[in-house]
């Protein structure tokens, strides 16, 4: 039986293969401005776009869309900061989220970060990218999805957090896939 030493070893090892496999094809780690909000004056829809529209994701071409308010019931019990639907593509970001520009922009690229994920990351490596930090299924879904908010500016820690060692191999695979 391996000792948790060795367990994590192995999986910063195979994460560092990771990381330098998807770096590979990328060219080079590009490290996104942070995002800022339109002013707080500025309608709603307005300042999630302009979170938005500085990632370099083309967010519209893929069919994506953001709704102010929350998700259908059928989609979540409760309404929570922000919610994507993958059969829809459509990001809804609750009123909630405007607490702070902070929150907003992590909420905001949170969801941005699961359109990316179903519409331009490899399929294969949607959740497998996490697996060599012990994440799988839905939870390495999220964990991603924080990871790549932080990978384009949030300042918001994120509600599942991304490992500082998984930071740098989203933002890879992203910039393979955006560019």
């Amino acid at each position: 039986m391996r000792t948790d030493t060795e367990v994590r070893t192995t999986a910063r090892r195979r994460a560092a293969a990771v990381a330098v496999a998807v770096m590979a094809v990328a060219g080079t780690l590009l490290t996104a401005p942070p995002a800022e909000a339109a002013p707080r004056g500025a309608d709603p829809q307005q300042r999630i776009e302009a979170i938005a529209d500085r990632t370099g994701f083309d967010w519209r071409a893929v069919g994506g869309e953001f709704v102010v308010g929350c998700a259908p019931s059928t989609v979540q019990a409760r309404c929570t900061m922000g919610a994507y639907v993958t059969s829809e593509r459509r990001m809804y970001v609750s009123p909630r989220a405007f607490a702070t520009t902070a929150l907003l922009e992590y909420v905001v690229l949170h969801e941005l970060a699961h359109l990316w994920q179903f519409t331009a990351s490899p399929p294969e490596l949607r959740v497998g990218v996490l697996a060599p930090f012990g994440f799988s299924g839905v939870h390495a879904l999220e964990v991603g999805a924080d990871c790549l908010a932080r990978h384009l500016g949030a300042r918001f820690p994120g509600h599942y957090g991304c490992p500082e060692e998984a930071l740098p191999v989203v933002g890879a695979l992203y910039a393979a896939t955006v560019g």
